[in-house]
């Protein structure tokens, strides 16, 4: 009877606990949805948000389309979304950052919006003016360009599951970065040198960009498709693969980096 009622004590406590966890979890989802959540309204628009004054570009969740022959960049979507969004004046453009709530009492805090959107934005971002480019994606991101994206440099970090990347680039300096599983990102146009460095089971296809010479740094099973006039410097796992379609020079180690 004895361990029958205890039991039965902590079966209650266990209740009264979940049940207290619920609706924690429940008053925090209210709190956060009060204050910094919006659900798009299905109602799609267009708008300029402003013109971009960084290279530093950190793209996740939507669709980005780099324009080359703009100064402006602009959006479309949700409009309660969109309507959100503040014109851009920071030195980063984070895509997850630029909705927020200003604190009425103190001016220098921000409350960023989080969203459910219907569909995701379509962000055209106008480069014309900037002579280097560097971009971080995130999870979710479609990243294309318009046309050929002409650079002095050109920085591309794939940090998370990205859902595909096709940019034509004209550059004198390419420097691509990927993580683990990359598979996803094709690359066009011409460089004059490219660094390219693949996680484990990452694949780059750019054997439509002509490069004079690229150095690359390739973990277990991946593999870069290039096209190299001139030389191929670098190492890589045994694993790892390099497929040349140009008449560079392979000159590259087998490696336990």
């Amino acid at each position: 009877m004895k361990t029958s009622n205890k039991l039965i004590g902590g079966g209650l406590i266990f209740l009264f606990l979940s049940n207290l966890f619920i609706l924690m979890s429940m008053k925090g989802a209210m709190e956060y949805k009060e204050g910094s959540y919006i659900k798009g309204n299905g109602v799609i628009e267009e708008r300029v948000i402003g013109q971009l004054s960084t290279e530093n570009l950190r793209l996740s969740d939507d669709i980005f389309y780099i324009n080359p022959h703009s100064n402006v960049v602009t959006v479309k979507g949700d409009a309660n979304i969109i309507n959100a969004i503040n014109e851009l004046s920071n030195d980063i453009f984070n895509s997850e950052r630029l909705a927020w709530n200003m604190d009425e009492e103190d001016q220098d805090k921000k409350t960023y919006i989080h969203t459910s959107k219907s569909q995701p934005l379509i962000y055209h971002i106008g480069v014309k003016d900037l002579n280097n480019l560097n971009i971080i994606t995130g999870s979710n991101t479609v990243l294309l360009s318009s046309d050929t994206v002409t650079m002095d440099n050109i920085y591309i970090n794939v940090e998370y599951g990205l859902d595909s990347l096709d940019l034509v680039v004209r550059t004198n300096y390419l420097n691509y970065n990927s993580i683990y599983g990359v598979q996803k990102s094709r690359l066009s146009g011409d460089a004059n040198r490219m660094q390219v460095t693949l996680r484990a089971s990452s694949l780059l296809d750019a054997q439509d960009l002509i490069a004079d010479n690229a150095s690359v740094s390739l973990d277990h099973r991946s593999t870069a498709r290039l096209n190299v006039s001139n030389a191929i410097t670098g190492s890589k796992k045994e694993s790892a693969t390099i497929e040349n379609i140009g008449t560079g020079n392979l000159s590259v180690i087998n490696s336990d980096f």
